[in-house]
């Protein structure tokens, strides 16, 4: 399954047509999820020789699943990159308005009655990323937890929408990876040793990638189209707040881990590829938080003066 053997059989304005922008950034997500076996095939690695106590191999084998969700993350933002080239920022607003849902949304303050389904008004959430169940899967895999306000409980929210077999899935990894009395978290294994606290790293790095190019694409899918803005998501979330929640979580938890490798193993034992990925994160995490602040207070400011 490539891009370029990919169509739409449903579309709401131009889609039909294969090199429209509504198709680039539904074929796009596609194509992305086509590379999502390699995060299951890893995560299961991982998680069975996380369990495996007595096994003379256990460490080399998670160090193996952890490399290859690493690898997979790559071709996943590699894909996610084209997104600009198969879908132009200035077309989005044309399907954009077919995606919203119901839920949180203005314009539906007191839901939808389907008439012959229920009496009672009906709120149900538009199409979104979060939808999806990649970065949960890997969010849970390593132990990320997201802080406790009501941005996150959108997140937590979207949990709705999946089928069952995600839910449940997503569910188990959560619950296996977080250790118990027998053996360790998937983090605290990680870093445990240097070789796969930086993979640990690296992966928390293809995570940031994921989410800045996600806040990326609002800022100039969205943000920067016309004079007035819309204060919510296709799935109800707030435009400006929601994704910057997540992408400073992980830069913060980057930061901790950098830290924790500097302090345990030192930065003069890395050597080679780990040496210079390390340096890199090291110098533009600081960086990247400090930008996303002023974003999210620039456009927040934009917003409130309309």
């Amino acid at each position: 399954m490539d891009y370029d053997n990919l169509a739409l059989i449903r579309a709401f304005e131009n889609g039909l047509d294969n090199k429209s922008s509504e198709a680039g950034f539904v074929l796009i997500h596609v194509e992305m999820v086509k590379h999502s076996h390699g995060l299951v095939s890893g995560v299961q690695k991982g998680l069975k020789a996380l369990r495996d106590l007595d096994s003379p191999d256990r460490l080399s084998v998670f160090q193996e699943g952890l490399q290859e969700i690493l690898e997979a993350f790559k071709k996943i933002n590699k894909v996610m990159n084209d997104m600009w080239q198969k879908s132009k920022p200035e077309a989005y607003s044309g399907f954009r308005t077919f995606i919203f849902g119901i839920h949180s949304q203005p314009m539906f303050p007191d839901g939808v009655i389907y008439e012959g389904v229920s009496v009672e008004p009906m709120k149900f959430r538009g199409e979104s990323g979060a939808n999806d169940s990649m970065i949960p899967l890997v969010d849970n895999f390593m132990c990320i937890d997201m802080p406790e306000n009501p941005l996150t409980q959108i997140l937590k929210d979207f949990r709705n929408y999946r089928p069952d077999g995600h839910k449940g899935y997503l569910k188990w990894v959560e619950t296996v990876a977080k250790g118990t009395d027998d053996y360790p978290s998937v983090k605290e294994f990680s870093l445990g040793n240097q070789k796969t606290a930086v993979l640990y790293l690296l992966i928390l790095d293809q995570i940031r990638e994921f989410r800045g190019r996600h806040w990326n694409f609002t800022r100039e899918y969205i943000l920067k189209q016309g004079k007035r803005l819309h204060p919510k998501a296709t799935g109800g979330s707030p435009i400006v707040e929601w994704l910057p929640n997540q992408l400073s979580q992980i830069l913060n938890i980057m930061s901790e881990v950098q830290e924790h490798i500097a302090r345990t193993y030192s930065e003069e034992s890395l050597k080679g590829g780990d040496a210079a990925e390390f340096l890199r994160i090291k110098d533009t995490v600081p960086k990247d938080l400090a930008k996303l602040e002023k974003e999210v207070k620039t456009y927040s400011t934009n917003l409130a003066s309309q």
